[in-house]
């Protein structure tokens, strides 16, 4: 694979990695966002809910109270209070039928395995609103006695009863809050834990191609810069791996090449170094060969002369002795013959075709 495909692919899978944690944080964010969205559209408002029936039962039974109360302190044609306290009851009435109205719908939708608890709550707030009227009803005919005393014991029963399931259910809807609650907390939590999981992967795996690639292109050129000072130090026979077939490959295909041409350039100039040193060395004995040639051709020439002259005196000597002098004449044409030949193996030829 080339060098720019190797670094498209790493920018490729770096730009990528971002993405997937993008993709992750966004998935868990949004399961986090559903369950928050659960908590706060489905448990609180039927906390709200049952907070507002209990309120609003405690509004109907205190003016209920309160109107008891004034209608016995006050006068005959006195009802400015008293009414005042029955424009407070019905508006309690009102208000204990609208929450009632938002937990029923808030039940029905999202808790139908709770019904139980709304029926509770309704059947009981039915009989606290019957016994706050009887008692009303009571008080306004003027009645006083053991018949309002029994008939405000039976309305405190039934208040109780109306509390008693309304906080049972409260609680309920509270335990069921703090359970979703732990959920979307735990929900945040994973959400993080996964992001940074998500986040750490990716970097490991973004740093480990990043040394991959770098070391793919790093690890063959510093083998060439190694090969190149080997060569350097005339070590001409080093050659480097081939692993690849992008751009550093085809550089160490070259180099290869490269250091077998220097290898071989390098034995041919030390073989032309050497013909050279040769040539040079029988140029040097040719000299030398001429120069002693030419200093013994001279004596030897005498010696010649002086052996012609003792044969012409003794051409009737002693044939021992014309022997020898025909002995030394040989010699010494042997050696004129040999210092011919120094003088020709010094003398510099034009060079000729051979047959």
């Amino acid at each position: 694979m080339k060098i720019g495909r190797k670094l498209f692919l790493w920018f490729g899978i770096a730009a990528i990695l971002p993405v997937l944690v993008a993709y992750f944080a966004i998935r868990v964010t949004n399961t986090s966002d559903n369950r928050f969205e659960e908590l706060s559209k489905e448990t609180i408002p039927t906390i709200r809910a049952l907070e507002d029936l209990r309120f609003t039962g405690l509004r109907i039974v205190s003016s209920t109270a309160e109107f008891a109360w004034i209608r016995a302190e006050t006068k005959a044609g006195e009802r400015g209070e008293a009414a005042e306290e029955e424009r407070l009851i019905e508006s309690g009435r009102e208000s204990y039928k609208d929450a009632l109205k938002r937990y029923e719908d808030l039940v029905s939708k999202f808790f139908p395995d709770e019904k139980r608890f709304f029926e509770d709550i309704r059947n009981a707030g039915q009989e606290l609103q019957a016994k706050s009227e009887e008692l009303i009803e009571l008080k306004s005919r003027g009645a006083d006695g053991p018949e309002v005393l029994e008939k405000k014991e039976a309305f405190e029963e039934v208040e109780k009863a109306f509390l008693g399931v309304v906080d049972t259910a409260l609680a309920h809807e509270i335990n069921e809050f703090a359970e979703r609650d732990r959920k979307v907390q735990a929900s945040i939590a994973t959400a993080v834990k996964t992001i940074v999981t998500v986040t750490a992967f990716a970097f490991g795996i973004a740093v480990l191609l990043g040394i991959f690639v770098s070391r793919s292109i790093s690890n063959p050129l510093r083998e060439l810069r190694d090969a190149a000072f080997k060569i350097k130090g005339n070590g001409f026979n080093t050659r480097v791996e081939i692993r690849s077939k992008d751009e550093v490959g085809e550089l160490a295909r070259a180099f290869n090449e490269m250091a077998e041409d220097l290898g071989k350039s390098r034995h041919e100039l030390l073989e032309a170094q050497e013909r050279l040193v040769r040539t040079e060395r029988l140029a040097a004995i040719g000299e030398l060969s001429a120069g002693v040639a030419h200093e013994l051709r001279n004596p030897l020439g005498a010696i010649s002369n002086s052996v012609y002259f003792l044969k012409t005196k003794l051409s009737d000597g002693d044939e021992r002795v014309k022997h020898h002098l025909e002995l030394l004449e040989q010699q010494i044409q042997r050696s004129s013959k040999i210092i011919t030949d120094l003088l020709d193996f010094s003398r510099e030829r034009e060079p000729s075709l051979a047959p």
